[in-house]
């Protein structure tokens, strides 16, 4: 069996020589950037042969410089600058937080008859499900608790779900799951209380397990 080999990365620089990646490793931030930093260079093993590897940031985080921001698809990565970092990140809070979702106000909604059913995998491997968790505590101190808020808007952590899929070998919610317990909300009045997450036999089809997940704000899980 041939051995593998892994190419040495390079990383953006500042002004003092320090490794972009090796700052962001030591939490150094910048306009409280750190969590976008440590994200940009999150590293992806890309197989280039079957004996070499090379590395790679992750292409969520070098996209939104790329497509939004800079709008440039020649865009090189390996050249960003702790500085330019730091401008681009302003100007991505300059351009796009009109467009925001995390306004914790959801009155508007609710005033209009409107009912949000969301959720998000505890085991997300792209977005991390605390800002979803942090977001909706905001909306329960705004609109007055998890009584009030439950009348029109329900959140569930699902344990064992990933981005956009389960975990391997874990329990998640499928989409619909999600979409029967919305149909059943706005057309019967009846709100979901739980969301079945189910987990799958090896074959992948064959459904061997069922655990009730409850409305954030109450009991988490129920076996």
């Amino acid at each position: 069996m041939a051995s593998e080999s892994l190419d040495a990365p390079t990383f953006p620089r500042r002004g003092g020589g320090s490794s972009f990646a090796e700052s962001s490793r030591s939490r150094i931030a910048i306009d409280d950037g750190v969590l976008a930093s440590r994200s940009l260079l999150v590293l992806d093993l890309a197989v280039d042969d079957h004996t070499t590897r090379r590395r790679r940031p992750f292409s969520i985080a070098t996209s939104w410089f790329e497509t939004w921001l800079l709008r440039d698809t020649e865009w090189d990565w390996t050249n960003l600058m702790f500085e330019e970092y730091a401008r681009l990140s302003k100007k991505g809070v300059e351009e796009f937080a009109h467009v925001a979702v995390d306004d914790p106000d959801l009155s508007g909604l609710r005033d209009s008859g409107g009912e949000l059913l969301f959720s998000h995998g505890s085991d997300d491997q792209a977005i991390s499900s605390q800002g979803s968790r942090q977001c909706f505590d905001r909306v329960l101190e705004q609109i007055g608790g998890v009584s009030a808020t439950n009348e029109f808007a329900r959140f569930f952590l699902c344990p064992g779900d990933g981005h956009s899929a389960r975990i391997q070998e874990g329990f998640g919610v499928d989409l619909g799951t999600g979409m029967i317990a919305m149909m059943n909300w706005v057309e019967n009045r009846i709100a979901p209380d739980t969301l079945d997450a189910l987990h799958y036999a090896d074959d992948s089809t064959t459904v061997d397990g069922v655990r009730s997940i409850t409305a954030y704000g109450t009991q988490l899980v129920t076996s």
